[in-house]
């Protein structure tokens, strides 16, 4: 976690060296996510300005659920929604 001027950075999980696919989730004007997926499960989270969306992200991340990279991208698609779809 990294407080920058007015932006607040976190990373979580492990970024690798060649994730299969990058998908960028548009928050607002000043917020963000960028997921590295390892396959078809998220492997690395870097969130600026997304406090909110952090933790399930990192639940997504711990718990390897496969997601479809559409849903990831949709802001209106709520992230908890993914991991309720796995139980």
């Amino acid at each position: 976690m990294v407080e920058q001027y007015d932006m607040y950075i976190q990373g979580m999980g492990w970024p690798i060296a060649n994730p299969s696919q990058r998908v960028r989730r548009r928050l607002g004007d000043n917020a963000t996510l960028l997921f590295e997926l390892d396959g078809s499960a998220i492997a690395y989270v870097l969130g600026i300005n997304a406090q909110r969306e952090m933790g399930p992200a990192r639940r997504l991340i711990e718990q390897r659920v496969p997601v479809d990279l559409a849903e990831l991208a949709d802001p209106a698609k709520p992230l908890n929604a993914m991991l309720k779809a796995k139980a």
